[in-house]
C-alpha cells in the first residue's frame, strides 16, 4: 500500500484520488500511531512482486489483510468497524462523514448514467 519506486519519492496507494486530503492523513497517521503503540509487525517488505500480476487467493494468502474495500458501501463499513480511525476523527465527524456517504452511495446507486442507457436500452 505504501511503495517507494525510487529514492525520495514515497506513494501511498492505499486512498483514492477522491479522498479528502486532511481526513486521509488523519487516518493514516492514526493508523500508524496505533501500529506504533500496539508494536504490530508490517511484515516484510514486498520486493520485486508485482502485486496485480497475483490471483485474488494468492493475495489474501501471503499473510497480509488482503484486498481493501472494493466498493464505497464496503469501504464505509470497513470505516465504521475501525475504532483507531473513527477515533481520530471523533464521534460527530466520523458520524456525520458516515451519513453523508451512506447517502451519496445512494445517490449513486439511484442513477442511470449515459453507459448503463447505451448498453442496455437496445439488449431488452
Amino acid at each position: 500500500m505504501f511503495r517507494i519506486p525510487e529514492p525520495g519519492r514515497f506513494e501511498c496507494r492505499l486512498v483514492s484520488g477522491a479522498v479528502n486530503p486532511y481526513l486521509g492523513i488523519a487516518g493514516v497517521i492514526a493508523a500508524g500511531l496505533d501500529g506504533i503503540h500496539r508494536k504490530l509487525d508490517p511484515g516484510p517488505p514486498n520486493i520485486g512482486r508485482n502485486m496485480y500480476e497475483l490471483s485474488l487467493q494468492e493475495v489474501n494468502g501471503n499473510g497480509g489483510p488482503g484486498v481493501v474495500p472494493q466498493s464505497l458501501p464496503e469501504a464505509l463499513d470497513a470505516f465504521a468497524a475501525d475504532a483507531v480511525v473513527r477515533g481520530a476523527l471523533g464521534p460527530a465527524l466520523a458520524g456525520e462523514f458516515l451519513k453523508v456517504k451512506r447517502q451519496e452511495w445512494v445517490r449513486y446507486h439511484n442513477t442511470v448514467s449515459q453507459w448503463e442507457i447505451d448498453h442496455y436500452l437496445a439488449l431488452f
